[in-house]
């Protein structure tokens, strides 16, 4: 659908609900009255309005909203945010909405605003750069990109395509609507103007390193950070395995209140220097935007439907334009690559997160149990999606909506670094829901020396689940090195160093 007629079918579905929805939902949401939130959240039961309200609604109830105009312009932002989200099957606005909230679950019922001293900055921009991660994405990835030599991977040197994309049609919506320049703020010493440009650098940051090239960066980085952190009156830490406080936090899937575990118990971390902060925040979207096996498994296994869906229509599509593929091999067997998906990318990056963040420890439960759930599953085929070559997706055609138009916005921000767009060390590509990840030869090797279904059955929180993912963190450092992070980002670690 053109984007003009589907923005003008979304006023028609605002305007017939009147707004009435949006400004209910906000209220409901501030005043904890929403059902159906916590980890149990299952975007799909949510109209489109309530979704917009559930948006604004978490500016408000934090303070970052305190005026109307701010908030019509925070409407605005993200109404037409939606309306530039394309109707595929994973990559559309309900997957930002989805990846939106649970940054949002993250900071406040996970404790890691707390436990990190966030600002109101920081959680702005990470909601802000959530909801427009994936903004113009055609359903397909950027390896496709590449090989279509499409407009947009030649405007951005076939680096980090579909990100870059969604970054700069975010900065323009930022700016068109003064997003940033209405927020509530505390403690911003900075002159409004240095603050909109270090607030949208931020956020740039952000989007760019939700490409799955830098997976194995952002587990290392937490795991450096969980490993030197300084934890002040910790009565939790990864080597004294299962305490009461862990245990208390055992909770059902389906709360979303912790009665236990105050701030001091679970731990402070320090973030030292300005790059720290934006390791963290890089890892919490991070964390949310790879988040669906840590969701009960009925809503988990939807989500694998839709990426399923739409990996097969990519490949139909290369199919028809005789290009390589791609899209995982393991397509025709769900069930197995949810478990590869789980065991070498989700599983090591939760228990990571879980050694700065103890109330992770619910949704690695979640993972475990999901897990099985998989396991059952074996070895049969998931029937109920189409085949690879069906004639199902063939309405797909390679048009130019599936080589996406890139954003001609002047903009005058100084762009972010994002220097590496190629392979990290030729080791093997599996295709998931963010994009396409090669895992480096040295963590290959080091998950072939691992009985992976038996570290599968292995107790979330214990240290050997922990050393797992600081092992597998060490072993994408030997083959990293400096890859996969920016000029600046070197030469900051090198000044540190």
């Amino acid at each position: 659908m053109p984007m003009d007629a589907r923005l003008d079918r979304t006023k028609k579905e605002l305007s017939n609900a009147g707004y009435d929805a949006v400004e209910k939902t906000i209220a409901g949401f501030c005043r904890d009255e929403i059902p159906g939130l916590g980890v149990d959240f299952n975007v799909w039961s949510f109209s489109r309005a309530e979704q917009l309200g559930l948006f604004l609604g978490m500016f408000v109830k934090e303070g970052l909203v305190r005026e109307e105009p701010a908030l019509n312009n925070l409407f605005s932002f993200a109404n037409e945010l939606y309306s530039n989200y394309k109707e595929v099957p994973y990559h559309s606005f309900n997957h930002a909405m989805d990846v939106t909230y649970m940054v949002y679950y993250m900071l406040t019922d996970m404790a890691v605003y707390d436990q990190c001293g966030l600002q109101q900055v920081d959680m702005a921009a990470l909601l802000l750069a959530a909801i427009g991660h994936d903004v113009m994405h055609p359903g397909n990835n950027n390896m496709f990109q590449v090989n279509t030599k499409s407009p947009a991977a030649r405007q951005y040197n076939n680096e980090s395509v579909l990100e870059n994309v969604s970054k700069d049609f975010v900065r323009g919506l930022l700016a068109k609507y003064q997003v940033i320049e209405g927020l509530f703020l505390k403690n911003q010493p900075l002159p409004k103007e240095q603050l909109v440009l270090q607030m949208t650098r931020t956020i740039d940051e952000l989007i760019l390193k939700t490409d799955m090239i830098h997976h194995f960066r952002l587990l290392e980085c937490i795991v450096q950070i969980a490993e030197s952190r300084e934890i002040i009156e910790s009565a939790t830490t990864a080597t004294k395995g299962l305490s009461p406080l862990i245990e208390s936090l055992r909770l059902q899937h389906s709360t979303s209140s912790f009665s236990f575990g105050s701030i001091n118990e679970l731990g402070i971390v320090e973030l030292k220097t300005p790059k720290m902060r934006q390791d963290v925040l890089n890892c919490i979207l991070h964390t949310a935007d790879i988040s669906n096996p840590a969701r009960p498994f009925k809503v988990c296994k939807k989500w694998s439907d839709l990426i399923l869906t739409e990996f097969r229509e990519q490949f139909n599509i290369e199919k028809q334009l005789s290009l390589p593929s791609s899209v995982s091999l393991l397509l025709d067997n769900q069930p197995k690559s949810q478990l590869e998906f789980l065991d070498i990318i989700v599983r090591p990056f939760f228990d990571a997160m879980y050694d700065l963040f103890p109330r992770f420890l619910n949704l690695i439960d979640i993972i475990a149990a999901n897990s099985r759930e998989w396991e059952q599953m074996l070895p049969g085929v998931d029937e109920e999606l189409p085949r690879l070559g069906s004639s199902n997706s063939q309405k797909r055609r390679a048009t130019a909506d599936q080589t996406i138009q890139p954003s001609t916005q002047e903009l005058n921000l100084k762009p972010v670094s994002n220097s590496y767009s190629g392979p990290l060390t030729n080791g093997r590509r599996i295709s998931i829901a963010p994009g396409v990840i090669e895992i480096p030869a040295s963590v290959e090797k080091y998950l072939s020396s691992v009985n992976l279904k038996q570290t599968r059955a292995s107790i979330s929180g214990t240290p050997r689940r922990v050393s797992l993912a600081r092992s597998m963190a060490k072993a994408a450092r030997n083959a990293l090195g400096k890859f996969g992070s920016s000029e600046s980002e070197v030469k900051e670690e090198e000044e540190e160093q």
